[in-house]
């Protein structure tokens, strides 16, 4: 069995920040990225994947394909970030991304409220990706990692996000650092890409 190798042509990490500086009550600020990738499939027999094409397989929550042809399309994201701050204690996170192995299609990735409890308590509300391993919440930016995308073994779950409930700690007990994420929530993926 062999792995179909996928020439790496570019990664590029673009951060947009405006609104520089400390933000108080009533402010927005807004982040961005890019991770720009190209490549193409340069052997494609005796794909291992279950997918049925001579292909690599890529980016796998959002099915990103190289095949034969040089294409930027199945690594490249962009997104926008936007955070206001309410009050002292409550903000708003709005998040919109674009895959390139969606045809480039927006879509809102994060859209929550945060309620600080105290300085280790937050309570936050909405939609918000899935905290399941270490990368979940920064997956899509690619300069955060250190490889070029994560392992599509642990991170390749078609669903990426859920609507609903999350209480964060970050404290420390005794000599102890803790962060904590308990959460609940839901979300449907009824059209599963890879079947």
């Amino acid at each position: 069995m062999r792995v179909t190798p996928v020439v790496r042509w570019a990664s590029a990490w673009c951060g947009l920040m405006l609104g520089v500086g400390a933000v108080h009550a009533g402010e927005v600020s807004f982040n961005g990225f890019i991770s720009a990738y190209g490549g193409k499939a340069l052997e494609t027999a005796d794909n291992p994947n279950a997918y049925p094409c001579n292909c690599a397989i890529v980016d796998y929550p959002f099915v990103g394909i190289y095949e034969d042809e040089w294409t930027f399309d199945p690594d490249t994201t962009f997104g926008l970030q936007a955070n206001f701050n309410i009050t002292d204690t409550l903000s708003a996170t709005g998040q919109i991304v674009s895959h390139g192995s969606r045809n480039y299609d927006t879509s809102i990735q994060w859209a929550y409220l945060s309620y600080t409890l105290s300085d280790s308590w937050t309570l936050q509300a909405g939609r918000k990706r899935l905290p399941l391993f270490y990368y979940s919440d920064f997956f899509d930016v690619g300069y955060a990692m250190p490889w070029v995308r994560a392992p599509g073994d642990l991170y390749g779950w078609q669903i990426v996000g859920y609507e609903g409930l999350n209480t964060l700690f970050n404290g420390s007990w005794g000599d102890l650092g803790v962060t904590a994420n308990i959460w609940a929530g839901r979300d449907n993926d009824d059209e599963n890409a890879l079947l």
